[in-house]
């Protein structure tokens, strides 16, 4: 077995049905598109339990990851080893033991005791900002017409509405702000300014057709500006990213026809599931850790070598999504 070189902690935070373990799902599955598409190297999943690297996961289709309704902690080994034998991928070839914290949305939404604890002893938050769960959501579907953005009702699905509403808990774009507020705040409480923090616009598969405009148009839009702006403000003390995902994606090329049916809550072909994104929040952490390690400097030939070497790290592969959508 590989030798592990990190351990890290990855905490998912968003509302009830926000996407998070359909997240956990998509990203074993871009991990598979990974080791299919760079031919520089071969990218390995599997869970790990008592020291032994058990089932693997690189999978075709969706599987139950876990009861959403009560707290998972996955630990899943993962590696990214050379397919071929250069200096530059050897010292760019990694393994990382990766916990991956999947809790119920009312539990760490709302800050429960247990939970609190666990946001301080983390490696990285990634937030899910789910437009969909909004209360003016369904009056609110952007469309772009000389670069300015409007309101079309005619454009929201009716029976998208009548399931959202009937089977889900809306929350209001102030409620959504005041709990990342208290996010950020609780961080600075406890000195944890190193966390990673990304912001994932989810559910782009039902929404992204029907919005032009970049990710920063999205979430003023969906979130308001307010909430833009502090992320933007804690930025100065966080290292942040922002992208837009889907779980699932899309059926066609032109990315106007999600691959999810909402009524039954399912995937509508498995074989084209085509994830948007799912692999780079655990990726960003990845390349920051490993991107440390090689600038550290302790011994004599890391001193001599060792910005020789962060110059020839390769970064991890990002699968080509015409442009969909990261900053």
């Amino acid at each position: 077995m590989k030798d592990i070189n990190s351990e890290v902690k990855i905490l998912l935070w968003g509302p009830p049905n926000s996407g998070k373990t359909w997240f956990l799902n998509s990203f074993t599955r871009s991990v598979s598109l990974c080791d299919l598409y760079d031919d520089r190297f071969k990218y390995d999943l599997g869970e790990y339990s008592g020291g032994l690297l058990t089932d693997q996961l690189h999978i075709s289709s969706p599987f139950e990851i876990g009861d959403k309704h009560i707290p998972r902690d996955h630990t899943w080994l993962f590696s990214r080893s050379p397919k071929q034998n250069t200096y530059n991928a050897k010292i760019s070839a990694y393994s990382h033991l990766l916990h991956l914290i999947d809790y119920p949305g009312d539990m760490i939404f709302n800050f429960s005791e247990d939970t609190s604890t666990l946001i301080k002893d983390v490696d990285e938050i990634i937030v899910f900002l789910d437009p969909t769960l909004t209360k003016d959501y369904h009056s609110k579907i952007a469309v772009s017409k000389n670069d300015e953005i409007y309101f079309n009702d005619d454009l929201i699905d009716e029976e998208f509405k009548l399931n959202k509403s009937g089977s889900q808990k809306l929350i209001s774009v102030t409620e959504y702000q005041a709990q990342v507020q208290k996010l950020f705040d609780f961080l600075i409480h406890w000195g944890r300014e190193e966390t990673l923090i990304i912001f994932c616009v989810t559910k782009a598969d039902e929404w992204l057709s029907k919005f032009k405009g970049n990710i920063s148009d999205s979430i003023q839009h969906f979130f308001g500006e307010n909430i833009y702006r502090f992320i933007q403000t804690y930025r100065k003390k966080f290292n942040i990213h922002i992208y837009i995902n889907s779980a699932v994606g899309f059926l066609d090329e032109d990315k106007k026809e999600s691959n999810f049916n909402i009524s039954s809550n399912k995937m509508i072909n498995s074989n084209i599931w085509d994830p948007i994104n799912s692999e780079l929040p655990v990726f960003w952490l990845l390349e920051k850790i490993e991107l440390d390690r090689l600038k550290r400097k302790k011994a004599l030939v890391d001193q001599i070598f060792g910005d020789q070497k962060v110059k020839s790290y390769l970064p991890y592969f990002k699968i080509d999504r015409g442009g969909y959508y990261a900053e």
